[in-house]
């Protein structure tokens, strides 16, 4: 008996009455390196959240962040706030009251380098989407108009800045125009300077170096529009 429960030690290493004792200490070295395992393979366990997806229209949108049926949906969908009056393009130019009474999409994920209105070539495919949507609202209605909107930082001269943003607003008019066919006479452009930061600070917050466009038909009068492409018009 001595020498089968010797031979039983060497062969298992411990005793046929451990087996129990042993299977939870197997278990448990187990599930330890098992979890060790997962922490390297999977340092955070828990999900990261999806990348944000706009489930209708919104008064704005960032273009990034939407397919290209959200940007249509967002562009037609009816203003955010009833629409008072209309406007001629003059005013659109020199008042910018009415950006918050229509929906638009703003293109965050393309900014300019500091005292830059260039759209670099990497940058193009970023508007793929927002032309395509573009192209379906015109299909359906060639009279369609659309503001591409220049904005800059704080820094520097309010009038060196306004020039600016006009410059910004065109860049991105003419890559629409350039590599997506979008007609400049459903585009106007404008610049706005300074005066509407999405980062109120003096210090130049690249997020404030954007363009944004906004289909303006639904408040503009048409029977004093008259297609100016990529060109702004003197103030």
């Amino acid at each position: 008996m001595a020498r089968a429960r010797r031979k039983h030690i060497r062969r298992y290493g411990v005793p046929r009455r451990h087996d129990a004792l042993a299977a939870i200490i197997e278990g448990a070295a187990f599930a330890i390196a098992l979890q060790n395992e997962q922490e390297l393979v999977h340092p955070h366990p828990v999900p990261l959240p999806p990348r944000p997806r706009y489930p209708g229209p919104r008064a704005v949108v960032d273009a990034d962040h939407a397919t290209g049926y959200e940007l249509e949906q967002t562009l037609t969908a009816p203003p955010p706030v009833p629409v008072e009056r209309t406007y001629s393009l003059g005013e659109m130019r020199t008042n910018g009251d009415w950006h918050g009474r229509l929906n638009r999409v703003d293109l965050k994920s393309i900014t300019f380098a500091t005292d830059s209105a260039q759209v670099d070539n990497y940058e193009i495919p970023k508007l793929a989407d927002l032309a395509g949507a573009m192209h379906r609202i015109i299909a359906r209605n060639p009279e369609e108009v659309f503001m591409v909107s220049g904005h800059t930082d704080l820094v520097g001269g309010a009038l060196y800045n306004l020039e600016l943003s006009d410059r910004r607003a065109e860049a991105i008019a003419s890559a629409l125009t350039r590599f997506y066919a979008i007609s400049p006479q459903n585009l106007v452009t404008q610049g706005y300077g300074e005066q509407y930061p999405v980062i109120p600070s003096p210090y130049a917050e690249r997020e404030n170096r954007r363009v944004s466009v906004q289909r303006i038909t639904p408040l503009l009068r048409n029977s004093q529009f008259q297609p100016s492409g990529v060109v702004s018009q003197p103030r």
